[in-house]
């Protein structure tokens, strides 16, 4: 067997362990991404590298390909977080297939997803809570507002759902998005 071979199987059984979690605004270039970058940082610190989750973002109504907005690279970099090589995606069937958790900003969001895409049984489609306002626009106050908001939130997601997020629920089906 070729190299390129034995990599690409390596790299297909590294994801089938991985669990990969979801968050979902319309453009991601600010809800989302920020909460990627939180729910990245409180993942390694709960769980460090072993924790073997992955987390992405992506937006229901964007081209993609877009860099995060400006404000909202300026208010993360004041918190240690790291928004200038960020660029959008839209939210595809192979991002919703993958899935095991995919939180979304508003009920419109999962109304959305759950409505365009299918759906496997165990793929768990959430908000965050309350609608989480979109600051797309506004003022560096306004993106200051929502990265506190998503510090606050985020954190706590990850920690209700920790076991279902790496695989330790007594409701995941063993070998799956692991």
């Amino acid at each position: 067997m070729s190299s390129s071979s034995s990599s690409s199987s390596a790299s297909d059984d590294e994801t089938k362990r991985r669990t990969i979690i979801y968050f979902v605004c319309t453009g991601n270039t600010c809800r989302s991404p920020m909460a990627e970058k939180i729910a990245e940082r409180y993942i390694v610190k709960k769980g460090g590298k072993k924790a073997r989750v992955e987390v992405r973002s992506a937006g229901i109504r964007t081209d993609g390909d877009v860099a995060a907005a400006a404000h909202g690279i300026t208010v993360m970099k004041r918190r240690g977080y790291d928004l200038t090589s960020f660029r959008s995606s839209k939210l595809d069937k192979e991002d919703v297939r993958v899935a095991c958790r995919i939180y979304c900003v508003s009920k419109k969001h999962q109304e959305f997803i759950s409505s365009h895409f299918t759906v496997a049984s165990d793929t768990e489609i959430v908000t965050m809570g309350d609608d989480i306002t979109d600051p797309y626009g506004g003022t560096e106050e306004d993106y200051e507002m929502t990265a506190k908001i998503m510090e606050r939130v985020v954190p706590g997601l990850i920690e209700r759902d920790w076991a279902l997020i790496v695989g330790t629920d007594s409701s995941v089906s063993s070998g799956k998005r692991r």
